[in-house]
């Protein structure tokens, strides 16, 4: 009963939590006409939606959905904890877990081609918000595809471990003919989650090792000529967004982590994703948490500084006036980035007058 509850329980607080975070980063961002005029905020914000819907199904719903007469293959019914829905609410379950969680995966690998294509080539705000819609076509068709294909199996079934609705077989434990649906489950689980997950984790791996290979060489080339001014700010804030982009990428990593190598266990044994286990005991702790880890991706820069201006501040109002910023700052914030925006177009004029002098 103690792992049951933990698997049931563990999930419903951590994703409770995460969907708080996850709303005040939304918040944090909609709020201020700045920071969602910037494209990479408005995919944050579309990555922790489709992020916070699918914690919301999955994790804080849990066992809720699945159906009360679940059996296995010998027909012997299993005691699945909290369990209060039915066929219609498991298929539910089954098709918005694959729809948002495949969608943010999507979503990640986007992110963190957007921060790449800024920082490499040096694409501006106004020449990425014309592809921007591509990212949330594609991103949004992944997720859809991925969640129809499992219908057509009948695939949507209560999962071995009891935890939710998923890609699985029905009954559980059944195989191939004994099985009245899912019975090329992990194939399915294969080709519309696994692939997609482990395709996005490996582009946001290349993309923010091409990142760090760029500022590095935007460093060298600011060293190189130390008498450049604008080279000078366009080094400081090509560290700042690749720091920001490092720390959005270890907030996909962590939360998947136990997740890809319950994955690639798997494809040494018998199972598609070993249960009752210490990875997948970790998995069912993290998964739920991506919302804790972007939150303070988002927010660490400016508690930092908030902490250097204002070391007077309490610890409690040091992370309110971080977390909920006061209208005056915000009209503060928006003029500054009216006047570097000015600013910034001047600067890169002069950079490529002396880059060609040099």
């Amino acid at each position: 009963m103690a792992v049951t509850l933990f698997v049931v329980l563990t999930p419903k607080i951590m994703g409770f939590i995460s969907m708080i975070c996850s709303s005040f980063l939304m918040f944090d961002i909609l709020r201020s006409k700045t920071r969602r005029s910037k494209v990479p905020n408005r995919l944050l914000v579309s990555l922790s939606a489709t992020d916070f819907l699918y914690t919301f199904f999955v994790a804080f719903l849990t066992t809720w959905p699945v159906p009360q007469d679940v059996v296995d293959n010998n027909g012997n019914g299993v005691d699945i904890l909290w369990s209060a829905g039915n066929r219609a609410s498991c298929r539910m379950q089954g098709f918005l877990d694959q729809f948002f969680a495949k969608s943010c995966y999507v979503y990640n690998a986007e992110l963190a081609t957007t921060y790449f294509i800024m920082i490499k080539f040096g694409w501006t705000e106004e020449r990425m918000r014309k592809i921007e819609w591509v990212f949330h076509v594609v991103a949004l068709s992944i997720g859809l595809v991925c969640a129809i294909v499992p219908i057509s199996y009948n695939a949507f079934n209560p999962t071995e471990g009891g935890f939710s609705c998923w890609i699985s077989e029905t009954p559980i434990n059944c195989r191939g003919d004994q099985c009245d649906g899912g019975a090329n489950f992990m194939q399915l689980q294969y080709a519309l989650s696994d692939a997609i997950l482990l395709s996005a984790m490996a582009v946001v791996i290349i993309m923010m090792a091409m990142i760090y290979i760029s500022v590095r060489q935007v460093e060298k080339r600011v060293d190189k000529y130390r008498y450049n001014r604008s080279g000078a700010a366009r080094k400081k804030q090509s560290r700042k967004v690749g720091w920001k982009a490092l720390f959005y990428a270890f907030a996909f990593t962590i939360t998947w982590f136990f997740n890809i190598y319950r994955i690639i266990e798997g494809w040494f044994g018998n199972e598609a994703r070993p249960i009752k286990s210490v990875p997948y005991y970790a998995d069912i702790l993290l998964f739920p948490t991506f919302g804790i880890w972007t939150f303070l991706s988002h927010f660490r820069q400016r508690f930092i500084k908030n902490r250097k201006e204002h070391p007077e501040w309490s610890c409690w109002e040091l992370v309110c006036n971080t977390v909920v910023q006061p209208s005056r700052q915000l009209e503060r914030e928006t003029i500054a980035y009216s006047s570097d925006s000015d600013q910034s177009s001047e600067e890169e004029n002069e950079e490529e007058k002396e880059e060609e002098v040099h």
